[in-house]
This record gives C-alpha cells, sequence and structure tokens, in this order.
C-alpha cells in the first residue's frame, strides 16, 4: 500500500507523487484511487483504483541513488533483448516496461538503438511500435535516473555517456 506523498515509477507514465488517495463513485459503488501526479508533467494526472491489482502492480518503489549509480555502471554488461517477429518483440516489450525491471528497460532499449542504427544505414527508420517503445523505456528510466540524481531528463543520456568507462 502507497501513502500520499510517497514517489512512485508507474509503468510507462514515469516517476509520480501520490498526490491523493481518494474516495470516487462510480456505477453507485464507492472506489478508492491512488491519484498520481506525474513529477515531469504538471498538467496530467493519472487515477489507479486501489483494489486493480493488476494496475497496482504497475506503481512500485524508485531505485536509491546508489542503485542508479550501480545499474549505470552495470549497462554496458546488460545484454540486449532482441526477438525477431515484431508482434511477439512488442509483447516482450510491453511486459517488461510494466514488469518495473530496470536491468530489462536498458537491454530493451539498447536492443532498440543497435537496431535503428542498423536501419539508419539501410535508410531505413525503427518500425513505429519499436519507436513508441523506445520512447516509452527511454522515459520509464530517465524520468527515474533524472529524479534520484536531481537532474532534467534531457541530461540523462549524456549523464550515462559521461559516466560510463
Amino acid at each position: 500500500m502507497f501513502a500520499v506523498n510517497d514517489v512512485v515509477n508507474y509503468s510507462v507514465t514515469g516517476i509520480c507523487r501520490v498526490e491523493n488517495i481518494a474516495q470516487q463513485e462510480i456505477a453507485g459503488e464507492n472506489r478508492e484511487f491512488y491519484v498520481l501526479k506525474p513529477v515531469f508533467d504538471n498538467n496530467s494526472t493519472v487515477m489507479v483504483p486501489v483494489a486493480n491489482e493488476q494496475l497496482v502492480s504497475r506503481m512500485y518503489s524508485v531505485l536509491s541513488k546508489e542503485d542508479i549509480n550501480a545499474l549505470i555502471k552495470e549497462m554496458p554488461l546488460i545484454e540486449e533483448i532482441w526477438l525477431e517477429d515484431d508482434r511477439l518483440r512488442y509483447e516482450k516489450y510491453k511486459g517488461i516496461l510494466s514488469s518495473g525491471n530496470r536491468r530489462e528497460v536498458v537491454g530493451v532499449i539498447k536492443a532498440l538503438y543497435r537496431h535503428r542504427e542498423g536501419q539508419a544505414v539501410k535508410g531505413r527508420k525503427l518500425r513505429t511500435t519499436d519507436e513508441r517503445v523506445m520512447r516509452d523505456a527511454e522515459r520509464l528510466l530517465y524520468s527515474e535516473i533524472a529524479y534520484i540524481l536531481g537532474m532534467k531528463q534531457e541530461e540523462v543520456l549524456q549523464f550515462i555517456k559521461k559516466t560510463l568507462p
């Protein structure tokens, strides 16, 4: 159970603050919701039904500064996650983004970067679904790193490149 003012990483939304735990009547029934406010998007609010285990399972605690630094140092060793079949790849990636496994998110980003580079050499672009997954994966990972290390999301990639050996 999360509390008001907890900071969580939620699915592909990224870092959110639990702004409130509110009651709302839906179809004549009172339901409880986590009201999440994305840290890097003041114009959005996300409502997560407390009783919906599937959606609540996509809310997870943020990593510590030490964990973030360890993850960044480990990035060169993390294997790319690639499936040739477009449909299977999309399903696999969708599951990874919902899981909260940051190592696997890094594996997705690495695979998609490498694939994008290969496509560029051939004069092609990434498939739309791959582009969307990469954008979501980057938002998920970079928003957490930015929040924990106190930087802007746009600075994260450069910080990672500078930090890696």
